[in-house]
């Protein structure tokens, strides 16, 4: 553990406007793309651009972490959003079945 600490940089003392100004060095936020979505074997595998994670909701229910494909015969209806730290959220993608 204490080799990757010190192969990383640490910003835990960085002041957050230090933080702000390298994720947005021209005072512009990026905003994360639309993941992708692929039907697979009876399922949806989603994916994003490097460094997002993405978002799912089941009809109405919590938005939750993707990990695994979604089965199809899951859902009604299926929103996704890819989230990138210190990006805007990406469009919401709604899918209904």
């Amino acid at each position: 553990m204490y080799t990757w600490l010190s192969s990383i940089e640490d910003w835990s003392e960085k002041p957050e406007v230090e933080m702000v100004n390298r994720f947005q060095p021209y005072g512009v936020t990026e905003k994360t793309p639309v993941p992708t979505i692929k039907e697979i074997d009876g399922g949806l595998e989603i994916t994003a651009v490097k460094g997002a994670s993405i978002g799912y909701q089941i009809a109405e229910g919590r938005w939750q972490l993707y990990q695994t494909p979604i089965t199809t015969k899951d859902f009604s209806s299926l929103k996704v959003k890819a989230v990138r730290y210190g990006w805007e959220e990406s469009e919401v993608v709604v899918l209904e079945k």
